[in-house]
C-alpha cells in the first residue's frame, strides 16, 4: 500500500505517518508540506492508492489537489483530513471527486477505516458528517439566473451583464434582486460568497 500525505503542519504530518506505520502493515509512505511537492511526484509516478490532504493548504495555481489530479486525468483518490466544521467546504470538495473526509478530532480507528473503506470501495463519510451535509440549503435558478450568477461572479456591472446576455438592463437588476433573496445576501459580494460556499460560481471574486 503506498500512501501520500499532505498537511502544511509538521506536527500533524509526523504524528499520522507514524500512526499508518504502526497500523498498516507494509504501508510506504511519502508526506510533504506543500501541494506543488505531492503533485509533482505522483505526476510521475501516479501508482499510489490514496492521498490523505488537508483542506486548508495553499493551493498551486489557485487549484487544489483534486482539481489538479482531475486536470492531469490522474486517477488516485483524495481523502481529505480536516479540522474544519464548514459542511458547506466539505460538500465542495466532495463534488470536486475527493473520495471522503475524515476530522482531524476522529479516533484513530475511524482514520484507519476511512482509508480502507476509499481504497476498498471508493469512498468514505461518517453519518455524522453526511447527516449534516445532507441538511445544507438546496438553491435552485432559473437558467437565467445561473448565467447572471456567474456574470456577477466576473464583476460585471449591470449594463455589461445585459449587454452580454442580450436582455435589458432593468431585466438584469430584476434577477440580481431574486439571487439576493435565494442566497438571503445584503449585497453583490456577499451574494457572491454564499454561492461560492454552495459551489455554484467559480472563485472570481478577487476582481470584485
Amino acid at each position: 500500500m503506498r500512501i501520500i500525505i499532505i498537511d502544511d503542519h509538521l506536527l500533524f504530518l509526523q504524528g499520522i505517518t507514524t500512526l499508518l506505520e504502526q497500523r498498516l502493515s507494509g504501508v510506504k509512505i511519502e508526506s510533504f508540506q506543500h501541494i506543488e511537492d505531492a503533485f509533482s511526484l505522483v505526476k510521475n509516478d501516479p501508482q499510489f492508492d490514496l492521498i490523505l490532504s488537508d483542506i486548508y493548504m495553499p493551493k498551486l495555481n489557485g487549484l487544489s489537489i483534486t482539481e489538479l489530479l482531475s486536470l492531469e486525468e490522474i486517477f488516485v483518490p483524495v481523502l481529505l483530513v480536516s479540522a474544519t466544521e464548514d459542511f458547506q467546504l466539505i460538500k465542495k470538495y466532495l463534488d470536486l471527486n475527493a473520495a471522503g473526509f475524515v476530522h482531524k478530532s476522529s479516533e484513530p480507528d475511524e482514520l484507519i477505516k476511512a482509508i480502507e473503506n476509499v481504497i476498498e470501495h471508493g469512498t468514505y463519510l461518517s453519518q455524522s458528517v453526511a447527516n449534516n451535509i445532507n441538511r445544507l440549503p438546496i438553491i435552485n435558478l432559473s437558467k437565467r439566473q445561473s448565467e447572471v450568477l456567474e456574470q456577477l461572479a466576473k464583476g460585471l456591472t449591470n449594463k455589461q451583464i445585459g449587454n452580454s446576455l442580450g436582455i435589458a438592463e432593468v431585466t438584469i437588476k430584476s434577477h440580481i434582486s431574486a439571487l439576493f433573496d435565494c442566497f438571503d445576501a445584503n449585497n453583490r459580494l456577499d451574494c457572491i460568497r454564499k454561492a461560492e460556499k454552495l459551489n455554484m460560481v467559480k472563485n472570481n471574486s478577487e476582481s470584485l
